[in-house]
């Protein structure tokens, strides 16, 4: 039996994805009434960066691995409204390494092109899109930078005015997680979609760290703003106070000796990282 070409398996899930699996796994895990402090300061960022032109429209959330950047922004990605304290996200992409298809740069750029038309009734994208011939050729041939600009950046310029009365952000999460080769390029093209994207699109993607690297080693004036999630902040140590007390206060209700002790080992194993808490939920 003939193994499939892993090209037409890409084009297969770019045509029929499965509802954001990745980020809906993610965001189950969010637990009402953390990160506070950290979605306050993305909000105000993303309240800034409309109103003060020296603010990036470029928004890193830096962390180490297992500290809940993808549980982070899978929640911001769950609501739209403003009003609710929520960024309005338009499109977004979870990189994983180790799966073909999430790490791929070029599908998770395609990919965000398909949810920006889903999501914007103006926004159009090549109709050589439903010719799988020409797609399989802008997968092998053309530069991640050609993708953004063709796919993205040129059918932006044709929006609606009256569609983006709504500011909107991109969401990419894990962009460490690409394919290695991929990886250089990834960052240089992200550096320049404030320039090359329109006013009412924004871009939150998380990394480990050191995110300020990005800037030291690009050639890119344009400096993206940092946002550093930091295991020893005091309010992410009340963050895994209300993980525990989410997941065990309703079990250990009648065994509150044994509750005390249950929390303080899972703290001191935690140290400060919320992911490692995420075994609770099951």
């Amino acid at each position: 039996m003939m193994a499939e070409d892993p090209l037409k398996r890409v084009i297969a899930h770019l045509r029929h994805e499965d509802k954001h699996s990745l980020q809906k796994r993610y965001a189950s895990f969010f637990v009402a009434g953390t990160r506070k402090r950290l979605l306050n300061e993305i909000q105000t960022w993303f309240e800034d960066v409309h109103v003060n032109r020296n603010t990036s429209r470029l928004l890193l959330v830096s962390g180490k691995a297992c500290v809940g950047k993808s549980v982070l922004v899978a929640h911001i990605c769950n609501a739209s409204p403003v009003e609710n304290g929520r960024i309005p996200v338009a499109a977004h992409h979870f990189f994983q390494y180790g799966n073909e298809i999430e790490k791929n740069t070029k599908l998770a750029f395609l990919s965000i092109a398909k949810q920006l038309e889903k999501r914007i009734p103006s926004f159009h994208i090549p109709f050589s899109w439903k010719n799988e011939k020409h797609l399989s050729a802008v997968l092998q041939k053309w530069s991640l930078k050609e993708i953004i600009q063709q796919y993205i950046s040129r059918p932006s310029k044709s929006v609606k005015k009256q569609d983006t009365l709504k500011r909107y952000a991109i969401v990419l999460d894990g962009i460490d997680e690409c394919e290695l080769d991929e990886e250089l390029d990834l960052r240089e093209n992200l550096l320049l979609l404030p320039k090359i994207l329109p006013d009412w699109l924004c871009t939150v993607a998380t990394t480990r760290p050191p995110a300020d690297l990005w800037w030291n080693a690009s050639k890119s004036r344009h400096r993206p703003v940092i946002l550093t999630m930091d295991t020893s902040d005091e309010t992410n140590k009340n963050d895994v106070q209300l993980v525990l007390r989410f997941y065990l206060n309703d079990r250990f209700s009648e065994r509150p000796e044994e509750l005390v002790e249950i929390k303080s080992k899972l703290k001191a194993r935690a140290k400060g990282s919320l992911s490692s808490l995420s075994f609770l939920k099951k």
